[in-house]
């Protein structure tokens, strides 16, 4: 890229931010107030149906499995390991 591509560039920008800026501040000090919309009245779009839901949730058991080794036997060899 040549250079006066380059500095064309940048005075745009700052041509751009300069006139940015000069329309932001007339726009926030203005003596009157940025007019509003006025809603007369309000009409519902469609209609509301709920459908029921089933809501789930984690109960911890209460009942625990039956044994399978009633007599703790890999228990006590896994232990001596």
């Amino acid at each position: 890229m040549n250079n006066l591509a380059l500095a064309a560039m940048v005075v745009g920008v700052i041509a751009a931010s300069a006139g940015a800026s000069c329309a932001g501040f007339k726009m926030l000090s203005a003596k009157e107030p940025v007019a509003c919309a006025w809603v007369p009245t309000v009409a519902e779009a469609g209609t509301f149906s709920q459908t029921p839901r089933e809501i789930s949730e984690d109960v911890p058991a209460t009942r625990q499995t039956p044994m399978q080794d009633q007599h703790r036997v890999a228990g006590t060899i896994a232990r001596q390991w």
